[in-house]
């Protein structure tokens, strides 16, 4: 699929820019005063609880 967006994008004419590096480490969640914040799972590299909130002891 990737291949046919990129043929596509190319006969419109369209070419996109190289993307750039991370500008830092990120983490999928954070644990502040013994709440954890964030995306906690993640299935094929993409979130499966987003913007949730866990009490751990």
């Amino acid at each position: 699929m990737a291949k046919e967006i990129e043929a596509r994008l190319k006969s419109l004419g369209i070419e996109l820019p190289e993307g750039s590096l991370p500008a830092a480490a990120y983490a999928n969640a954070v644990t502040v005063n013994g709440l954890m914040f964030g995306a906690v799972s993640v299935r094929d590299n993409l979130p499966i609880i987003v913007n949730s909130i866990f009490e751990v002891e």
